[in-house]
């Protein structure tokens, strides 16, 4: 068996496990499954690089399911503030380490906030380390406080959090401090735990 073989073995592995992840996500589902299905056609003719293809194509499309669901752990507008429909973003770890962004935009007045949720992105190993140590954490500037259960580092310019070893949780902008805060009390941890 080919070294090939193999990482079309375990690319198909992945994708099928992350298949039992997706539910009864319709749509996604049956795009998923149909790119899942053709791949293991492609593999069994013996065309690797076109199973390969097929597969990173499954992955990719589940990555942007996970982006589309996280969007709905971002906060309502707080009274007085008006909202942008949240967005999202995803990238295999061929282009810029990868990972999966939720993001909506927040204003009132002049002041403005962007809130983003990173998921399954290289940088949440440093984000991780840093957030594993206080006093490093500590040295970056700013204060630590428990907000809803979770560390956080609060700055004059915005929130981070990191949720379960997860979620990198940004909020930023031009805003003060205090509606930074009351936004991050605003995000639904618990269920963003359970996604």
């Amino acid at each position: 068996m080919t070294k090939g073989m193999i990482n079309v073995r375990k690319l198909m592995a992945v994708c099928l496990v992350c298949l039992g992840f997706t539910g009864g996500a319709s749509a996604w589902a049956d795009d998923v499954t149909d790119a899942v299905d053709q791949a293991l056609a492609l593999y069994a003719d013996g065309q690797t690089q076109q199973a390969i293809t097929q597969l990173e194509f499954a992955a990719q499309l589940i990555r942007q399911q996970r982006g589309s669901g996280l969007q709905a752990y971002l906060p309502q507008p707080l009274s007085g503030w008006d909202a942008q429909a949240a967005e999202s973003q995803s990238a295999g770890a061929a282009m810029f380490g990868g990972g999966t962004t939720a993001t909506r935009d927040y204003s009132k007045g002049s002041s403005d906030i962007t809130i983003s949720i990173i998921t399954d992105s290289p940088m949440m190993q440093s984000m991780m380390m840093l957030f594993s140590n206080p006093m490093i954490l500590a040295s970056q500037g700013g204060q630590l406080q428990m907000i809803n259960g979770q560390q956080a580092l609060v700055k004059e310019d915005g929130v981070t959090m990191v949720i379960q070893n997860t979620y990198l949780i940004t909020i930023e902008g031009q805003a003060s401090q205090a509606d930074f805060v009351a936004y991050a009390n605003a995000i639904d941890i618990d269920g963003l735990k359970n996604f």
